[in-house]
Parts: C-alpha cells; structure tokens; sequence
C-alpha cells in the first residue's frame, strides 16, 4: 500500500518518482503518471488529484463539481484519462506482457481511476489492483455506479481498495460512491491541524455569542479537520 500511496503523491511533481521505481515520460502526462519498478515486474498508474497550480485547473474544478453532483459520466476530464489510461495499459501489454499493472489516485485521480474500471475493458481486464486514497466523493450520490449484480461489479470489487482518513469531508461518501473494500483510519498527528483547533477552542466562548459567531466556528472546525485530513501525507509520513 505504501509504494501506491507514494506514487500517489508524487504524480504531483513530474520531476519526481517513488523509491526505488522511474517515471515512464513516454507513458505519462501532467496528469497521469506512470512508474516501472527498478526490480520487480509491475509497473503502477497514477491518477493526479486537483492542482491549484495546474494549467488544466478549470477542468479539474469542473470535474470535481461533476463528482459532488453525482455527474461524472458527462464529464471530459473523466472520459479523457479513461482513454488516456486504456492507451498506456495497451503500450505496457505490448511492451511487457508479463508485468503488472497497478492503479492508483488521490482525490479528484481516485474518482477517475475508478471510472477508468469502470468504462474500460481493457483498463478493467489488465490491471491486478486498484487503491485509491481519499477519493473524491459525494453526499447526493446514494448507490454505487454499478449494480452489485452486473459483472463488472464483482470483477472491480475484487480489485479495489479505497483507503479513508476520519474527519475528510471531501471522501467521507466513499461508502455510496465506491466500489470495493472499503479502509478508515484514524488521522495521523498534524501540529498544525492542532494548533487551529487549539485557538477555536479559545475562541468558542466569544463567538457562542452570536448566531454567525456560532456558524464561523462550525465552519472552522469542518475546514481545519478536512484540510488536515485529506490530504494525501497522511497515507506517505
């Protein structure tokens, strides 16, 4: 799990590749990444999750409105990395057919991996498994994309592991918007995170005494709690 959540983390700075694999330019872009191991015959795909700084951030905002509204199959961003992976998955079948392949995202890249399984035969048929990390999910989706009863269900299932960190908003409906094992874990210790929380505390009593105050402080809490827990460290540190 960890060399997936590292690839995860890295498919935000192209420069970068998890230890002890490389990153396949030919076979990526500043959206998908895709790393070989130095060693070992497997090869993992990695989803990037939403940059601010990227040049494509309009349409990753658009998609991940399209998640929030239970709208991804109209979405460009999720059809074209759907397309894009199905190309790299045949490019790794032609060129080493005896290695795996291993999907992985954070956030907005967990939603497009899986609706890569999804969509995709090739896509869903050739990689052996999927861990997605804080996946981008939605409260107004109540069911999964597949019924438990069409086979393409049981095939992604078997494959797909959705890690979760208590306290994220953003894949707190992973449960509903998922398909696959389902893990939480508790966040790991962030001074920072602590820190805000520690002068909402001190500053409850003053904002208790308004409506708004009230509401402002609500509001902190959700933001400081969801910052600190979506984020991607949380599955690497």
């Amino acid at each position: 799990m960890k060399d997936l959540a590292n690839a995860a983390e890295t498919s935000y700075d192209i420069t970068k590749a998890p230890d002890n694999y490389s990153r396949v330019n030919e076979l990526s872009s500043p959206e998908i990444s895709t790393y070989k191991h130095n060693v070992n015959p497997f090869y993992i795909i990695s989803h990037r999750g939403t940059d601010v700084g990227s040049t494509n951030i309009k349409k990753e905002l658009k998609a991940d409105a399209a998640i929030l509204f239970g709208d991804k199959k109209h979405d460009k961003l999720h059809k074209n990395r759907m397309i894009e992976t199905e190309n790299i998955v045949k490019k790794i079948k032609e060129k080493d057919p005896n290695h795996s392949i291993h999907l992985t995202g954070h956030s907005l890249g967990g939603s497009t991996v899986q609706h890569a399984m999804i969509k995709s035969d090739i896509v869903r048929e050739n990689v052996k498994s999927v861990d997605t990390f804080n996946a981008g999910s939605s409260p107004l989706q109540l069911k999964t994309p597949l019924a438990k009863t069409n086979k393409k269900y049981k095939i992604i299932a078997e494959k797909s592991t959705h890690h979760h960190i208590k306290g994220d908003e953003i894949s707190k409906n992973i449960q509903s918007n998922m398909i696959g094992k389902i893990k939480t874990y508790k966040r790991p210790e962030n001074k920072l995170a602590d820190v805000g929380k520690s002068i909402l505390k001190l500053a409850k009593p003053h904002l208790e005494k308004s409506g708004l105050g009230k509401l402002a402080h609500f509001a902190g809490n959700k933001l400081i709690s969801t910052l600190s827990s979506h984020s991607i460290t949380n599955f690497t540190k």
